[in-house]
């Protein structure tokens, strides 16, 4: 009879969120001309290993924390990644092409994509934290 609290999923969510702006560092700094192609693609790879990670573990964590209204907070959640991505997609080639340089063609957009998601790893931290007050206020998750 342990009761099992949504927060067992965040650890494993604020590693995540670690290798999320690793993996774009490294992409941003190895993507040139003179760098072996396996370099960036090692960021990729990186970052992507992290996206899985932060995706699965709030998915579980969304589910554990509103049970009885878990198609909502699904629905709602793909709502907001698809309208975040809508955002993005119009000024991202702007952003990309305005701070290119020769040399480092998307460095500077890049980073400025890893310093944002680096702000967001307290996001996951804070849950861990706080989610036990913040779902006893709320009238839709299970205490």
């Amino acid at each position: 009879g342990k009761t099992i609290h949504p927060e067992v999923y965040l650890p494993m969510c604020i590693f995540g969120s670690c290798l999320l702006p690793t993996g774009l560092i490294i992409f941003a700094w190895t993507s040139t001309l003179s760098v072996h192609w396996i370099a960036p693609m090692i960021g990729a790879g990186t970052y992507m290993c992290g996206s899985y990670i932060v995706f699965q573990t709030l998915f579980n964590y969304m589910g554990m924390s509103f049970p009885r209204h878990l198609a909502s907070v699904y629905a709602a959640n793909g709502l907001l990644r698809s309208m975040m991505g809508g955002c993005f997609a119009l000024f991202g080639t702007a952003m990309f092409n305005n701070l290119s340089t020769p040399k480092y063609p998307v460095a500077w957009g890049t980073m400025i994509l890893a310093l944002i998601l680096i702000a967001l790893i307290l996001v996951p931290v804070m849950f861990y934290l706080h989610g036990p007050q913040l779902r006893a206020k709320s009238k839709y998750a299970d205490a």
